[in-house]
């Protein structure tokens, strides 16, 4: 079968499955040819591999395009994501890391859309490849999640069978891994927009058919223990107010009862600034 096929890319020789390859190539001639290249990696469960397939996606567009990827590429508040947009040079690969630790969601979430809504016209003018890995993409603005993003890479564990992959029931041998990891799910642009109004209800990624399911290897493209330490280093203060992240949720949906549980603003306030948005 087609996407069985491992092929080893960059100097760095890590094995890539093709027609993910060949989709990350086609990205790379339209960012050759005046194009920018959004595009989001997501996956539930923390420690999955998100982070390290950014990591060989954002090494291989840098390859190919013949830009430097190293551990600064990779940001990990809005702070430094406006930082890194406005001063890295054309063609500059940029990975947005999840942030969820320490605060709530919603504040962070309404960050990360309100910052990346706000550079991307300096993101189009440079050319830029993003990559935002979050857990779900549900989180992100309707604008940032369906037209301005190419498409959705999605990562999640299976579990380790014995001989019959069938059977279920067949005693599990508790001294190996019971779960894998490095399985990533491929939704086009056309599926991506169907995945997020249609499984957006239940969070349900099986909502709609995916394009292929590949694998990919455990293997940093930056120093691990450097990017660890970064990672375990960040700040997930968002510095937005509260009106800000109401109107954000209001935009996104969310009924004033339920918001009331995140933001401390009274009920007269959401219902004035629910009135605005649909004025």
């Amino acid at each position: 079968m087609a996407q069985l096929k491992y092929l080893y890319v960059t100097d760095q020789r890590y094995h890539m499955n093709s027609l993910l390859k060949f989709q990350f190539d086609i990205m790379i001639n339209a960012v050759k040819h005046d194009f920018d290249c959004v595009f989001v990696i997501d996956g539930e469960i923390e420690g999955v591999g998100k982070s390290v397939l950014g990591q060989q996606a954002g090494y291989y567009f840098s390859y190919v395009l013949g830009q430097p990827f190293t551990i600064d590429n990779i940001v990990f508040d809005p702070q430094e994501f406006r930082k890194k947009v406005l001063e890295l040079p054309q063609n500059s690969v940029i990975i947005w890391d999840e942030a969820y630790i320490g605060s709530s969601k919603y504040r962070v979430m309404s960050g990360i859309n309100q910052t990346i809504q706000s550079l991307l016209q300096q993101i189009r003018q440079k050319n830029m490849v993003i990559i935002i890995i979050i857990p779900y993409i549900f989180d992100l603005s309707m604008y940032i999640a369906v037209p301005r993003s190419w498409f959705l890479l999605h990562v999640d564990l299976r579990p380790v069978y014995g001989e019959d992959e069938e059977d279920t029931i067949s005693p599990l041998d508790f001294t190996k891994e019971v779960f894998e990891r490095g399985y990533v799910t491929f939704y086009s642009r056309k599926q991506k927009k169907l995945l997020y109004f249609l499984g957006k209800k239940m969070y349900n990624y099986n909502a709609v058919r995916n394009s292929f399911i590949a694998r990919f290897p455990k293997h940093y493209t930056v120093d691990e223990q450097e990017y660890k330490k970064k990672k375990a280093d960040i700040r997930t203060d968002t510095r937005i107010t509260e009106k800000e992240l109401a109107m954000e949720l209001l935009g996104r949906g969310m009924g004033v009862p339920e918001l009331q549980k995140w933001v401390k603003l009274s009920k007269v306030s959401l219902y004035s600034y629910k009135k605005k948005l649909i004025s």
